[in-house]
């Protein structure tokens, strides 16, 4: 990984971070994604995490889990 991105929401919860390789290119994390999302609830709490590949496309990350 040669950069990562990051979103926040409006609460400074982090919904988004992606890595890039030194090509600019999506590359995978020492997680095995390119890309994950996160959702949460009023409270605060983190309540969904989804992986994603190079591709786009969901994927299983090194923990076996897409979502």
């Amino acid at each position: 990984v040669a950069k990562w991105t990051a979103k926040y929401d409006d609460r400074g919860n982090r919904i988004e971070t992606a890595y890039y390789g030194v090509d600019g290119k999506p590359c995978l994390s020492n997680y095995g994604v390119a890309k994950w999302t996160a959702k949460y609830d009023d409270r605060g709490n983190r309540i969904e995490t989804a992986s994603y590949g190079v591709d786009g496309k969901p994927c299983l990350s090194n923990y076996g889990v897409a979502k």
